[in-house]
């Protein structure tokens, strides 16, 4: 069975919250839901730079006049009325305390580097998470991060790892490499494994102890 791939999903079989709301992250997932999706979403937002940048994609609206749409995307609006946040596919910038009452599934993004981000949510009882690029507009999953980025987040995982429980064993490292960076456990631990080989942790006695970076 091909495995559930998180991009394809969204706009389509799940709608989403972005949180946090990064902007740059935020319009490149639109463009992409606005390319998959028949009919057409329409926008929702009064942010001017995306105004730009989607009026030629598809219909756009300010925040408090919306036309009927069979489904929107709502993007930086301050405020925003419930039935249209019942047809959105996809919310970002917009206050939502309770994004579930509108059928919404929270989209959760780490950053790695500017340009680089892990994306996570839950569907179905299944999680599912992948590594993205934007550049421009442009969505690219990637099936692993870059490796000078890739490392820098690993050493910022572990040394806050590292502040909170003081020390780790290797297999509590590569449970959080694992979760942190959304890949499986074999990965985590080849990972761990090239950053001790290349002394960039401190061991002792099998345990990692303080980063060298």
């Amino acid at each position: 069975m091909a495995r559930l791939s998180l991009l394809d999903v969204l706009g389509s079989k799940v709608r989403v919250y972005l949180s946090p709301p990064i902007q740059k992250l935020a319009l490149a997932i639109a463009v992409h839901i606005i390319d998959k999706v028949e009919p057409k979403p329409c926008i929702c937002t009064d942010y001017e730079p995306f105004k730009i940048v989607l009026e030629p994609l598809t219909t756009t609206h300010p925040c408090n006049h919306p036309m009927k749409c069979s489904s929107y995307i709502v993007l930086w609006c301050e405020n925003i009325a419930d039935n249209i946040l019942s047809s959105t596919l996809f919310v970002a910038g917009t206050p939502l305390r309770a994004p579930h009452r509108y059928g919404l599934t929270r989209l959760q993004a780490q950053q790695i580097d500017s340009k680089t981000f892990v994306l996570k949510l839950k569907i179905a009882g299944q999680y599912l998470s992948t590594i993205v690029r934007v550049n421009g507009i442009e969505l690219k999953e990637l099936e692993r991060v870059p490796l000078e980025a890739r490392e820098a987040k690993l050493i910022e995982t572990l040394r806050t790892a590292l502040q909170e429980y003081g020390i780790l064993s290797q297999r509590d490292a590569i449970d959080i490499i694992s979760a942190e960076l959304g890949v499986k456990r074999a990965e985590a631990r080849r990972l761990l494994l090239e950053l001790i080989r290349k002394n960039m942790l401190v061991v002792e006695e099998g345990y990692i102890v303080d980063v060298k970076a």
